[in-house]
């Protein structure tokens, strides 16, 4: 089955972006409530209303993290066990970021990833770019 992936290009500098991806509170802006540490291992999740088919909650895991360039973390949800990742790269007009959200399997990961594949593909041209602009 296909993973989510997007690259999308920031004219802030890796540092902005890292922020973005990174601050708990800025997280909350641009993605969803979460108790989110920057630290290999910590455990947290993203909390959000339920809707029929998830319980609002991910459950996740800090997998990899190598400031300020990749951030990779577990996210379980309903018993869907994922990993999403950022690679970070500065060019000479700000940042590419490249993302990844894989490990989708069965049919319970097939409407996951329909779910969620426009919703990070909104998250990270929109969001995140009004975020860093405001910032």
């Amino acid at each position: 089955m296909a993973d989510i992936n997007y690259q999308v290009h920031y004219e802030q500098p890796p540092e902005a972006v890292w922020r973005a991806i990174t601050d708990p509170k800025l997280i909350e802006k641009w993605l969803m409530p979460n108790n989110f540490r920057p630290e290999l291992g910590a455990e947290f999740e993203f909390r959000s209303k339920p809707v029929y088919g998830w319980d609002g909650i991910a459950r996740c895991k800090v997998l990899e993290i190598e400031p300020p360039k990749r951030l990779v973390y577990s996210w379980n949800s309903n018993k869907i066990e994922t990993v999403v990742s950022y690679t970070l790269d500065k060019d000479a007009h700000g940042t590419w970021l490249r993302f990844a959200h894989t490990g989708f399997s069965g049919v319970g990961g097939f409407m996951a990833k329909m779910f969620m594949g426009p919703g990070w593909r909104e998250k990270l041209n929109k969001a995140i770019p009004k975020l860093l602009v405001e910032a």
